[in-house]
């Protein structure tokens, strides 16, 4: 059974929002305009949080994307908007036919190739450090002479870096990669958005203080673009309805509902309602989230010249500073035979009998094997990945997530009722995440289908998705629960029943 909560929860925010603003409509091809034309609209945008970016069910969110579906819904329309790599997206919307893109910047080489409607909000591009890295930047002059800049590929801020002589950049697909290589120590600085770097941090699975800003460079305002074809009643359309919204105050209150005194632009505090279904979304994503994070940290350090030579004297300076910036994980080095270091030196146990580890020598990665850690006795979660070279694994890159840690920061997170529990089985049915901190790694499914919840523990182990009934501690429960394609594991939500409680 699916019953109505109340809470604040952040990720579930997310989804709340886009049904205030969009309406919770469905998305059909335009009606027709004021001439009496039918004009179907591509609508595109990219990973740009707070701006625009998919929120925990894959929907469109974000502060641009309200100003965005206010427009749409004051003009009468209601369009499909696509997530896009910012170049594919670009290329869309210059050849048309009838394309629109935000949140783009006008520039020079931008300028002539569309029809632009905004603003509709504004970012600060500001350079971004590791922490601890001792880098300072009084200038523009520093910037040229520190090293790569990671900045993302088509984005306006690779032409102001070109405008200010920066030329030695380092390409990524999105900001978060950009974020991670930094983090990583891979490159020095980041040219990033202070708006959105609490976004890009929780989504890489990192610290909130795992980078600090060094410089701020300007600030830029943000528009729609539409295609040069694009008929000009839609365009003046769209216009004239964002001016209404300057007018009758709609668009400042979007913009202060987004507002946080520490991250700058962010979801909105709101109180509302939803069913187990988003509860269930909230957990799952913010997990996935988390260790998608520590996945690609791992990948990246991987990668480095430092962990591929297998020299403790290098590698071990590598996991010091990873270490500093992620203190809710162990990250550890272990060569083909077991032995393995961490931040802190040569651990004296071996990993070669771990029963995932034949895997990782076979070039696989783990996500999320759950064990008890031999260097701290925590109980935790494997990710690791392999380290090659010219085929062959030379080495693993992992590390142990601390499960109680992890259970702790989705509580935090989601401040629901206390009469709800939420868990996640690995597929072999250990607890690796419980509300219920001590039953961390316990076995229910042990209990087979002697009992009505071992019986639904077994229905959620062998089912995607679903919602399931059972009696436990002499309560009744109802849950829904649901598979990650991340780690495969199975994330349940459950409650009392209220007619028996």
């Amino acid at each position: 059974m699916k019953k109505t909560l109340r809470y604040g929860a952040i990720a579930i925010i997310v989804i709340i929002l886009m049904c205030i603003f969009a309406g919770c409509v469905d998305r059909q091809t335009a009606p027709a305009l004021a001439s009496g034309e039918t004009i179907p609209i591509r609508v595109i945008t990219e990973e740009f949080p707070p701006y625009n970016y998919a929120g925990p069910d894959g929907a469109v969110t974000g502060q641009s994307t309200a100003v965005v579906q206010e427009i749409m819904r004051r003009t009468g329309v209601s369009y499909p908007i696509e997530i896009l790599p910012l170049s594919e997206g670009l290329e869309a919307a210059r050849t048309g036919p009838s394309t629109a893109i935000y949140s783009l910047a006008v520039t020079p080489e931008r300028r002539d190739n569309f029809t632009w409607v905004g603003p509709i909000g504004t970012y600060t591009m500001t350079f971004f450090a590791r922490n601890g890295s001792g880098i300072q930047v009084r200038n523009i002059d520093d910037i040229r002479s520190s090293g790569p800049v990671g900045v993302v590929q088509g984005d306006q801020r690779v032409e102001v870096l070109k405008e200010n002589r920066v030329t030695d950049l380092s390409f990524c697909t999105n900001d978060t990669e950009c974020l991670l290589r930094v983090a990583a120590g891979e490159e020095p600085l980041w040219l990033g958005s202070k708006e959105g770097l609490a976004y890009d941090l929780a989504k890489a699975g990192l610290a909130p203080d795992a980078v600090v800003p060094v410089y701020t460079l300007q600030q830029t305002e943000l528009f729609i673009a539409f295609s040069r074809d694009t008929p000009a009643n839609v365009t003046d359309g769209w216009q004239q309805a964002l001016d209404s919204m300057y007018k009758d105050g709609t668009f400042h209150q979007i913009m202060d509902r987004w507002q946080t005194p520490a991250s700058g632009i962010s979801p909105p505090e709101v109180v509302g309602s939803a069913d187990q279904d988003v509860i269930l979304a909230a957990v799952t994503s913010l997990t996935d989230t988390t260790l998608e994070g520590v996945h690609s940290l791992l990948r990246a350090l991987a990668s480095t010249g430092d962990v591929r030579s297998g020299d403790p004297a290098k590698i071990v300076p590598v996991l010091k500073s990873v270490q500093a910036d992620n203190p809710d994980i162990l990250v550890w080095y272990s060569y083909p035979n077991g032995t393995y270091f961490t931040s802190n030196g040569l651990v004296s146990e071996s990993l070669a009998d771990r029963p995932y580890f034949p895997t990782l020598l076979s070039g696989t990665e783990v996500l999320g094997y759950p064990v008890t850690s031999r260097s701290t006795g925590r109980l935790s979660a494997v990710i690791a990945v392999p380290v090659t070279e010219g085929g062959a694994v030379t080495g693993i890159m992992g590390s142990s997530v601390y499960l109680d840690l992890l259970t702790e920061k989705i509580a935090r997170a989601l401040p629901l009722p206390p009469s709800l529990e939420f868990y996640a089985l690995t597929p072999d049915g250990h607890y690796v995440i419980h509300s219920v901190e001590a039953r961390i790694l316990q076995d229910p499914a042990l209990l087979g289908n002697r009992t009505s919840f071992g019986r639904a523990i077994q229905d959620i182990l062998h089912g995607g998705n679903g919602t399931v009934a059972y009696d436990l501690e002499g309560t009744s429960w109802n849950a829904t629960y649901g598979t990650s394609s991340f780690t495969g594991w199975k994330f349940v939500v459950a409650e009392p029943d209220p007619v028996t409680t």
